[in-house]
């Protein structure tokens, strides 16, 4: 049986190159902002005037949320905020 992905989440969080959380709950978290903004295709052209399918638009979208899950060992890694 090979690795799951939540394992792969401990592993990068152990090395200091994925934000600090429930690794279960930052996979959903992350599988939704990857494919939502797609299954809002419609919506998404509407209000930003451009095509999310776009190669252009497609390679924005990956670099951002590899931004917000993914760091370099010593970066600040984000933590959920305990205030209201």
């Amino acid at each position: 049986m090979g690795v799951s992905l939540t394992e792969l989440i401990r592993a990068a969080q152990k090395e200091g190159r994925f934000v600090a959380g429930d690794p279960h709950h930052l996979l959903y978290i992350f599988v939704g902002a990857v494919t939502h903004l797609f299954m809002l295709g419609a919506e998404v052209k509407k209000v930003s005037g451009r095509s999310p399918t776009s190669t252009a638009y497609v390679e924005e979208h990956v670099k951002l949320c590899l931004g917000l899950f993914f760091c370099e060992p010593g970066e600040l890694q984000v933590r959920p905020s305990t205030a209201d």
